[in-house]
């Protein structure tokens, strides 16, 4: 089901610092009463789309906006949002984590839609994420987008909005959130971590909030850890099966994603003409010495391992993680 008070919602004055270009276009076509029935907000993991999504919506439904569009976050519509409990607005989310967004909850938005609005000037629905639709839940929300109420927008976020049907996409105007410079996501990473934000950075292409999760997850400390088992494999000091078992203690995915970067890495390090563009810079020194004891045959066993092992825990299949873990263990120790 639909959710008009799930949760509080995103603080509803400011922005992350990387969203103020797309603010300003909303708050032109604000300006000019062009705000179309329906945005798309589309852009890798990590950018905070849902985050904005959340304040735009409480500035629509302000009583008494700032003159930079900005929800004043005292006037009742403001406390309601903030209590997660406005009847103008609607959050639509998947009700289990991984599970999709199914049909009757779109039917809870399409009646939500064509409701009379309380005080505010439009009601608001938030889609989060969009590609979480079925196929029954997006034709449903179609009917919706092809013969919008005049006083209701609907934001769909997406990760991946090739996902959704092109139909859905067509009928929405797209704001797309590009990766934030280095300067004002690492200032802003700095500011919550403190240290190796660089790193982080780094680690999470450039998604300033993903780069938050990794350093509350540890991943430096994850990736050292694995690093150093690395290079036991490699010189003969480690044993495949010890070191699976501590690459299962770490998790199945997470260890292989960190052996995937390293190899990654160490690609570059083997082929480029130049030095590379690195992800683990701050370890350069250790994968060099790496790159030069590894076979080429050897980086791309790997590189097709750590592939092949990502696809199938995206896939949800039914793994043997200790299994696959050995063999990946065993590749790295394969003697050169």
């Amino acid at each position: 089901m639909a959710r008009q008070a799930s949760r509080v919602p995103t603080a509803v004055s400011g922005l992350l610092p990387w969203h103020s270009e797309v603010w300003d276009l909303v708050s032109a076509q604000r300006a000019q009463d062009h705000v179309p029935h329906g945005l798309l907000l589309q852009g890798r993991e990590g950018l905070g789309k849902r985050a904005f999504a959340e304040v735009l919506a409480a500035s629509l439904l302000c009583e008494q906006p700032s003159a930079d569009n900005a929800a004043c976050g005292s006037c009742r519509s403001c406390h309601l949002f903030q209590a997660g409990a406005h009847p103008d607005f609607l959050l639509l989310e998947p009700e289990e984590a991984g599970k999709d967004i199914v049909i009757s909850q779109v039917r809870d938005l399409n009646h939500f839609a064509v409701l009379t609005r309380g005080k505010s000037l439009r009601k608001v629905a938030v889609v989060a994420p969009a590609e979480r639709l079925n196929r029954s839940a997006a034709n449903a929300l179609l009917k919706t987008l092809e013969e919008p109420p005049a006083d209701t927008l609907l934001i769909l976020v997406s990760h991946s909005p090739a996902l959704l049907p092109a139909t859905v996409r067509s009928r929405c105007q797209s704001l797309v959130f590009g990766t934030p410079a280095v300067p004002i996501a690492g200032a802003w990473l700095q500011a919550q971590v403190g240290k190796d934000a660089e790193t982080l950075l780094r680690l999470a292409s450039g998604s300033p909030l993903r780069a938050l999760k990794l350093a509350e997850a540890d991943a430096i400390d994850r990736r050292n850890k694995v690093l150093a088992q690395v290079k036991g494999l490699v010189s003969g000091h480690a044993e495949p099966t010890a070191v699976a078992e501590e690459w299962l203690r770490i998790g199945l995915g997470d260890a292989v994603a960190c052996s995937h970067g390293l190899v990654t890495d160490l690609v570059r390090l083997k082929f480029a003409p130049e030095p590379p563009e690195m992800v683990n810079l701050d370890v350069a020194e250790d994968l060099g010495a790496l790159s030069r004891r590894l076979e080429s045959r050897l980086l791309f066993q790997l590189l097709d391992k750590c592939l092949d092992i990502r696809r199938a825990v995206e896939r949800n299949l039914n793994l043997n993680a200790q299994l696959m873990l050995e063999e990946l263990a065993m590749t790295w120790a394969d003697p050169v």
